[in-house]
């Protein structure tokens, strides 16, 4: 069947209900409904500026006297778009477009007034145009179009919106025992699924995880996996010994992986507070640089025992990095319903550096959540 014939099939279901199509009356009620749907729009949904242009031949377009607010809102299998009335913020109940994405190869079709589909054309993410069909032979050589900017909402919006309410997140986690892994609580609240990448340096596969223990306050979990078969030897000794400033640490983690790939990342520092945020006790920073996915990351020091874990940063620059102290991870692990058993001695202190961060990238994976 043709576009031409499924939208008109379309139409002509949708006709008796279209005067009652739109879920507002106005334009205050447009803007309230798109406020609140701002994460499950469609990217042709909004308040928009129409402007009509007319082009003869391959002339310059030249723009006409239409300029006016459109409201495109989607209603079942359509989008249909309506016009705001003159010197009205009152939305006009009759639908002048209509619009249908054929998702399978991520287009958009229009039928403006009831004439013949056409495509149509983005100009960027918050602007399209569409071409209206000449009117009689008078008109020939001339192509008449308009063109749709939001102005709500925009992306800007959009991202912003996005990035108050995540449907995902990355941070890093590494392994502390077995099958147990070390991250940040609150990465994993809310989380509808938990999944691991990197297990012995597989990150082709995920493996489902679960909370097993949490501290809300010191921003501490630990995490199992599903697997109960999933056990790797984890030679990771804890240092306890109180930090002074000026100790040199490294960190392991996976900053920036959209850009830079899924492979451990390296970074050398020191600790420059032996304090967390408003001299909290129970933490310490050190000048390395935040990035979101570092969270949850193994802070070393040169013997390569475990010091620290980042933390969310919250209050300081970003050119440095806020960590929880190890003797409130020792506590959780203790708080643990099967006991665990740590290394008792340092097997990596008289390795060379790059032994140390081969042997320790190895327990350091990459977690993602779904909200």
């Amino acid at each position: 069947m043709s576009i031409k014939k499924i939208f008109l099939a379309l139409i002509a279901i949708t006709a008796f209900a279209n005067i009652f199509a739109q879920t507002f009356k106005t334009e205050e009620e447009a803007y309230t409904y798109f406020k609140n749907n701002l994460l499950a729009m469609d990217k042709v949904e909004g308040v928009f500026k129409c402007t009509s242009y007319q082009q003869t031949g391959n002339g310059e377009p030249q723009k006409m006297p239409l300029l006016r607010k459109t409201i495109i809102v989607k209603d079942g299998e359509m989008l249909k778009a309506y016009w705001l009335r003159d010197n009205s913020r009152e939305v006009n109940p009759m639908s002048f477009m209509q619009i249908l994405k054929r998702d399978y190869i991520n287009t958009y079709d229009v039928i403006l007034y009831g004439q013949s589909p056409k495509p149509i054309e983005f100009i960027d993410e918050n602007s399209f145009k569409v071409k209206k069909e000449k009117k009689d032979k008078a008109t020939d050589g001339i192509t008449e179009s308009y063109f749709f900017e939001r102005v709500f909402p925009t992306q800007a919006d959009i991202d912003k919106e996005r990035l108050a309410h995540p449907t995902s997140a990355k941070c890093t986690g590494f392994l502390i025992s077995g099958n147990l892994m070390v991250t940040n609580l609150h990465i994993l609240e809310n989380a509808k699924s938990i999944k691991v990448k990197g297990v012995r340096g597989d990150f082709g596969n995920t493996y489902n995880a679960v909370l097993s223990q949490s501290d809300k306050n010191n921003d501490l979990a630990i995490l199992s996996f599903e697997d109960p078969t999933i056990k790797i030897p984890c030679p990771i000794t804890l240092n306890n010994v109180p930090l002074e400033a000026g100790k040199d640490v490294y960190v392991l983690a996976y900053p920036l992986t959209a850009a830079t790939g899924d492979e451990v990342k390296l970074t050398n520092g020191m600790v420059s507070s032996k304090m967390g945020f408003q001299g909290d006790i129970a933490g310490f920073q050190i000048n390395v640089p935040s990035q979101l996915a570092s969270v949850g990351g193994p802070v070393f020091d040169k013997n390569g025992a475990l010091v620290g874990i980042i933390g969310a940063n919250k209050g300081i620059p970003e050119t440095s990095s806020l960590c929880t102290k190890t003797s409130y991870l020792k506590s959780l692990i203790d708080a643990l319903p099967v006991k665990v058993k740590l290394p008792a001695a340092n097997a990596l202190a008289a390795k060379p550096l790059t032994e140390k961060v081969k042997t320790l990238s190895k327990l350091v994976y990459i977690v993602e959540v779904e909200y």
